[in-house]
């Protein structure tokens, strides 16, 4: 429940965005909705156990607006490219790919996290060795 700006806000913008790529370009779109996400999730990056959720649930809708951004042109891309015969194929390739890409990465997180902790570390020291392995500094304290 506490999520679901970034839910809400995919389903609202989502049909919007390949009319929006299909007018200024699937290039266009990606950076815009990839420049949003990124700064939603930094926003995301500076919220810590007193925060409040006033002050959360704007941040996670910036992630829900930029995701939707991005997603449908970049499979309205992966259609495009290819021949009308493989259209089918090449949907189903771009889906494939971006579910097992999420999927990897909550595990190779997940596993670094429960590695530091098998060794001691506490589990914030682990979700900041897990933030250090995806290239972002540990959350703001």
């Amino acid at each position: 429940m506490q999520t679901l700006p970034a839910t809400l806000a995919m389903v609202v913008i989502s049909p919007f965005a390949g009319r929006f790529a299909a007018r200024y370009g699937f290039r266009i779109m990606v950076t815009i909705g990839l420049t949003l996400a990124g700064l939603g999730l930094l926003a995301l990056g500076f919220v810590h156990a007193d925060t409040g959720y006033a002050n959360v649930w704007w941040r996670l809708a910036v992630v829900g607006i930029g995701f939707a951004l991005t997603m449908s042109p970049l499979t309205g891309a992966a259609i495009q490219s290819v021949s009308p015969q493989e259209g089918g194929l090449a949907s189903g390739v771009s889906s494939t790919t971006r579910q097992i890409g999420a999927v990897l990465g909550v595990a190779v997180l997940g596993a670094v996290v429960r590695t530091r902790e098998s060794g001691g570390a506490s589990f914030e020291e682990g979700l900041n060795s897990a933030f250090v392995v995806v290239g972002k500094p540990g959350p703001a304290r």
